[in-house]
């Protein structure tokens, strides 16, 4: 997915909340204002999307580096060899 910004940033601000869960009425209340600021409202959407597609992802990296430190940790305590698992980190 492509996230990349397409678009300027408007003078005025909409929670973000608001537009997940009730974009349909956003673009509604946008379009009495301005037709561009409806066509924002799915980039915007798309790009949240996006974003939170990857801080998952960064979310279960982190937690597979943790398990990884102290199955590390473990191991040095132990006094074992860990030099493979170092490598995979």
């Amino acid at each position: 997915m492509d996230c990349s910004p397409d678009f300027q940033p408007a003078d005025s601000v909409i929670d973000i909340r608001l537009i997940r869960e009730s974009p349909a009425a956003v673009r509604a209340a946008l379009a009495r204002r301005d037709q561009e600021l409806v066509q924002r409202i799915d980039a915007i959407v798309k790009h949240d999307e996006c974003r939170r597609s990857l801080l998952k992802r960064v979310e279960r990296l982190k937690a597979e580096r943790n398990r990884s430190s102290e199955e590390v940790a473990q191991l040095k305590k132990e006094k074992a060899d860990a030099t493979a698992l170092l490598a995979e980190l």
